[in-house]
């Protein structure tokens, strides 16, 4: 419009200005938004990592504990025999 002499170019000329400024915000905020998506996925799976982590810690600690406990009736029968 601008090229074939519209009579009101500097409208055309305005209005495309304008277009182009809220289509680059458009972008920023779409990037913006991506990022915050990933950052929420990359939290998430680090938090899953770190409970697996944690359950895994907690089997062995009750392990450990029925260990120890069958460890000390398996001397208190020893002691008592004895």
């Amino acid at each position: 419009m601008i090229q074939n002499n519209h009579y009101n170019s500097d409208l055309v000329r305005a209005i495309a200005e304008n277009v182009t400024v809220a289509w680059q915000q458009l972008m920023y905020h779409t990037e913006e938004r991506h990022k915050l998506v990933m950052a929420s996925m990359n939290w998430y799976k680090t938090a899953e990592q770190v409970r697996e982590h944690l359950k895994t810690l907690y089997i062995r600690i009750i392990f450990i504990s029925k260990l120890s406990h069958i460890s000390f009736i398996a001397y208190s029968l020893a002691a008592y025999e004895h």
